[in-house]
């Protein structure tokens, strides 16, 4: 996953993985393993009013069903999280995006800041687009996330690509909500 920031990659890996939605892996979205216990130590995180985003989107329940996938031609990464309870997951996600346009978070090595917005809502998904720069301002990643409420499971969904979100990664979290 060279070239992926360290908050995509703290979200990329995760604990187990689950059957694959058709759809992705025959629009070129290959199946990838996920690794367990990677993740980034995450430090400060500001303002404070980001606390409550980063908390719901950084979900790591070992109960919870994650799988990977790999789009090998546009280098992206897409992640899937599917779990249970936790209603209202899209209105939570959108709640604490509109409470945090742009946080500063601290990782083992360095700082990142990110701009957060919403690029879609309705009753049922919530999608934002952050886009993660080094302390320096050069642009590392983008990654569009969209949480979702599909009839009692909920999904967390990570879509990565160092060089910008496109209409294949776009295309490819439509897929995975339609799962």
């Amino acid at each position: 996953m060279a070239g992926v920031g360290p908050l995509a990659l703290a979200w990329a890996l995760a604990a187990c993985t689950s059957p694959a939605p058709r759809g992705l892996q025959g629009a070129g979205w290959d199946k990838e393993p996920v690794i367990n216990g990677a993740e980034s130590t995450l430090g400060q995180v500001s303002p404070a009013a980001c606390q409550a985003l980063v908390e719901v989107l950084d979900r790591r329940d070992p109960e919870d069903e994650v799988t990977g996938f790999r789009q090998e031609k546009r280098q992206s990464y897409l992640l899937i999280r599917q779990f249970t309870g936790a209603a209202g997951l899209p209105g939570r996600v959108l709640e604490a995006a509109r409470a945090c346009p742009a946080m500063e978070m601290g990782y083992d090595s360095t700082t990142l800041a990110y701009t957060v917005t919403v690029v879609a809502q309705d009753n049922r998904e919530t999608r934002l687009l952050l886009t993660a720069k080094e302390s320096g301002g050069r642009p590392l990643t983008e990654m569009l996330v969209s949480a979702s409420d599909q009839d009692g499971r909920q999904l967390l969904i990570r879509v990565m690509r160092p060089e910008g979100i496109g209409d294949t990664e776009t295309a490819g979290a439509d897929l995975a909500v339609a799962g």
